[in-house]
């Protein structure tokens, strides 16, 4: 499994490569989330946490997302922040 992740002011980028700890089997994902943590597990009060909804990339007329969600891929188009961390 490779894990690139990239932070820049207000953005989190993550991409993924080989097997990862949950599948992309389903007809349609329709959307990934992911929580980071960062900081010391015993020490809440000195910890960071980010975190991400994407949603799968548009494309085509009428736009679809047929080529960017379907077992196996999932291509998530740019989304703003969520108000809150849901709850995992």
């Amino acid at each position: 499994m490779r894990i690139k992740i990239k932070f820049k002011a207000g953005s989190l980028k993550v991409k993924a490569r080989g097997m990862m700890p949950f599948t992309l089997d389903e007809p349609a994902q329709h959307f990934l989330s992911l929580s980071l943590t960062l900081g010391l597990s015993t020490e809440i009060t000195n910890t960071f946490e980010m975190c991400a909804v994407a949603h799968p990339k548009l494309s085509g007329n009428p736009p679809t997302s047929a080529r960017s969600d379907y077992p196996g891929i999932f291509i998530g188009a740019p989304s703003p922040p969520p108000a809150a961390c849901p709850p995992y």
